[in-house]
């Protein structure tokens, strides 16, 4: 499992994504039986998120096997354009 700027992947299948600042601000929940292994996370498409851009963002990971992974970023990190 990784994070590479603002694409999410796991071989095992994505079940959880968080985005946190403090406490949890944002999240994705893949629950059907075949989970995607690649998601883009893109902050752009979040218009209720607001954070300066030199604030820490948290990512918290879970993948099907029951790995969690738990990275700092920056905003500018999650951007569209950033791939």
């Amino acid at each position: 499992m990784c994070v590479d700027s603002n694409v999410v992947w796991s071989a095992a299948g994505l079940r959880l994504i968080e985005l946190r600042k403090g406490s949890v601000c944002h999240h994705w929940e893949f629950l059907a039986e075949n989970p995607p292994t690649e998601f883009t996370i893109s902050i752009d498409e979040m218009r209720q998120l607001t954070v300066d851009n030199d604030m820490e963002l948290v990512i918290v990971v879970e993948d099907s096997s029951g790995a969690v992974l738990k990275r700092k970023l920056l905003p500018d990190e999650l951007h569209t354009s950033v791939a």
